[in-house]
């Protein structure tokens, strides 16, 4: 599959989003799933036009939010979410159309300087040959004195810093499981059934590659929901792991019931057939 990177005034809006601070704890999340969501928009070979109509909707729910948000960096997000609107909607004409470039300067013509003529060679001449001196003993070679500095210690990264890697990497599947989740629903909701399908098989994939290493998977899941659930569409991912990859149905099941209406609204409006590995 060929990546699609993110346009690179696309790409600067959401770097400057992520580094915002001093947000309210809404718009902190609404701004963490605009980003997630526009990174997923740029997933295949092609812009997902559902996914930009998607990121736009959440864009304008979240402007609408800052008015009554309290937060001391709130307004400084309202002028990016601006900006990151005017470059997607480029995105949403007709499919295979380009999206026009600012155009470039109009200066006058700059001079190139005429590249200089090289001066003829001069003719070869042969050098006269030289006589072969007279070969010289080879003298013994000196004995190696050892080194009086100690051979350099390998020093081994601390344990914690191997599981704080690992549950990154566990979390950003998560997060990559989320956005695929949201789309998977646009393509829906707007008749792509075709496309919902590949996405579908996406997802499989995941799971499958995951499953190599359930209990860490689910462990990590298990860490992710404690600590890292900002907004009602991060619960999707974790859910389809713990679904389909935790032994423990009964602790999965309390899980859920104890969510929050809207959240457990996200899990059923995006059901999958992905079957469970762990009986």
């Amino acid at each position: 599959m060929t990546t699609l990177p993110v346009p690179p005034g696309i790409d600067d809006v959401l770097r400057q989003l992520g580094a915002r601070r001093k947000l309210s704890k809404s718009v902190e999340s609404r701004v963490a799933s605009i980003i997630r969501n526009t990174l997923g928009a740029f997933v295949e070979a092609q812009p997902d036009r559902e996914g930009i109509v998607g990121v736009l909707e959440r864009i304008e729910r979240c402007l609408e939010k800052i008015p009554q948000a309290a937060g001391e960096g709130d307004a400084a997000v309202q002028g990016d979410l601006f900006t990151l609107r005017a470059l997607l909607e480029p995105y949403l004409a007709a499919p295979g159309a380009a999206v026009a470039a600012a155009p470039a300067p109009i200066g006058p013509p700059a001079f190139v300087a005429p590249a200089p003529v090289a001066a003829p060679p001069a003719p070869f001449v042969p050098r006269p040959a030289r006589a072969v001196p007279a070969p010289v003993p080879a003298r013994p070679a000196a004995a190696v004195a050892p080194s009086p500095h100690p051979p350099p210690v390998v020093r081994v990264a601390p344990a914690s810093l191997a599981a704080d890697a690992a549950q990154d990497w566990y979390w950003f599947v998560l997060d990559e499981l989320n956005g695929l989740g949201t789309l998977m629903a646009f393509q829906r909701t707007h008749g792509e059934h075709d496309a919902a399908v590949r996405t579908e098989r996406r997802l499989k994939v995941a799971i499958d590659t995951l499953s190599w290493d359930a209990p860490a998977a689910c462990r990590d899941a298990w860490r992710f929901v404690e600590k890292r659930l900002r907004d009602a569409d991060d619960v999707w991912g974790p859910h389809l792991v713990l679904q389909t990859l935790d032994p423990d149905r009964a602790r999965v099941r309390d899980w859920v019931g104890r969510l929050q209406s809207e959240m457990r609204a996200v899990i059923e409006a995006v059901p999958t057939t992905i079957a469970g590995r762990v009986s």
